[in-house]
C-alpha cells in the first residue's frame, strides 16, 4: 500500500468545500473551505476535537462545533477551523499548537479499509490513535479501530 496525500480526505474536501487538491495536500481556494471536514475516528464515532487550551481529544459528534472542523494546509498540516490550530505530535502526545510546517505537524493519509484511513505523523511514523474514553494520541500502527479515521462533511 502506497502512502497517498491525494486520497479520500482530499476528494470530500474538495467536492463538499470546494477546495483545490495541489497534489502535497489541500489548498483553501474559496471562503466556504473555512468550514473544514469532521474526522471520525471508525471505533468510536466520535469526532477529533481541539480547544484553545491546545488539548486534542474527541468528543461526539456535532456538526455545528467548530472545533472539530479541520481543513488541510498546502503543507499537509491539519488545520483547526476554530482555533488556527495544527495537529501536532510530541513523540507519543498529540495536541495543537501554531502552525510552523515542521515535520511534527506533517500528516499523510493511507487509505484503510471501509472508506477510512490511517494518518501518519511525518516526523515519527505513529499513527493517530485514541481511546473510548476520548483521548487522542500517537502509536505505531497496528491496524486497529482506533486508527482509522474517516472523513464527514457534516
Amino acid at each position: 500500500m502506497t502512502k497517498s496525500r491525494v486520497s479520500r480526505f482530499a476528494r470530500l474536501a474538495t467536492a463538499a468545500l470546494g477546495l483545490s487538491v495541489l497534489g502535497i495536500g489541500l489548498a483553501p481556494t474559496t471562503a466556504s473551505a473555512a468550514t473544514g471536514i469532521m474526522l471520525v475516528q471508525s471505533a468510536t464515532w466520535r469526532c477529533l476535537d481541539s480547544n484553545y487550551y491546545g488539548e486534542a481529544y474527541t468528543r461526539p459528534c456535532s456538526s455545528s462545533n467548530s472545533y472539530q472542523r479541520w481543513t488541510a494546509t498546502s503543507k499537509s498540516e491539519l488545520k483547526n477551523v476554530a482555533t488556527g490550530a495544527c495537529l501536532t505530535a510530541t513523540g507519543n502526545l498529540i495536541s495543537t499548537s501554531t502552525c510552523y510546517g515542521s515535520t511534527n505537524q506533517i500528516w499523510t493519509e493511507v487509505p484503510a479499509s471501509n472508506g477510512s484511513s490511517v494518518l501518519f505523523n511525518k516526523r515519527s511514523g505513529l499513527v493517530l490513535d485514541g481511546n473510548a474514553a476520548g483521548a487522542v494520541y500517537a502509536l505505531a500502527s497496528n491496524g486497529g479501530a482506533y486508527q482509522r479515521w474517516v472523513p464527514a462533511s457534516s
